[in-house]
């Protein structure tokens, strides 16, 4: 993964481009483009989850995406659910929250002795003034590419092995 600012000509702009282990580039999830999408509209809703699986699948995460009819009042949505060595998260791609941005709801799904690291949390925008370090966390980006960032990051750690703090000996 990189991340970086294209300062060629126009406005500069930051993106996170995925490259595979041999070195080519798999996809551009350009900032201004991802967090144009609304939620609300269909094709929108299909790319944001289409960024965000590519964006955990080079993690090697398991996904699992489900597709569910209108709520009352808030549209219809993909909910994506995703797991990473102990680590799972979730959220609704839906128009719940403006349609602007959703919440990733984290969770310790194997190891009932740990908590998550301060790190962890950190990175997933986890840290409330008194946070305590559980096993739950929850991601409240103000954005699209936010949500995509603190995703990354989360399961980045979970896939180093960094996520948990260690059981005391």
């Amino acid at each position: 993964m990189l991340t970086g600012y294209d300062l060629a000509k126009g406005k500069d702009r930051t993106a996170l481009t995925i490259v595979s282990a041999s070195g080519a580039v798999q996809r551009v999830i350009d900032r201004d483009d991802l967090n144009a999408k609304k939620a609300s509209r269909k094709a929108d809703r299909e790319f944001i989850a289409s960024a965000l699986i590519d964006i955990v699948s080079r993690h090697g995460a398991e996904v699992m995406r489900r597709d569910e009819p209108s709520q009352i009042g808030i549209g219809a949505s993909i909910y994506l659910k995703f797991s990473l060595f102990g680590v799972g998260a979730s959220l609704h791609v839906d128009k719940l929250h403006g349609g602007d941005h959703a919440l990733i709801a984290w969770h310790n799904t194997s190891y009932p002795a740990c908590n998550f690291t301060a790190r962890f949390c950190d990175i997933v925008g986890e840290t409330g003034i008194g946070s305590r370090r559980f096993h739950k966390a929850t991601s409240c980006p103000s954005d699209w590419y936010s949500l995509a960032m603190m995703l990354d990051g989360g399961l980045c750690l979970a896939a180093r092995l960094e996520a948990f703090e260690p059981l005391a000996s």
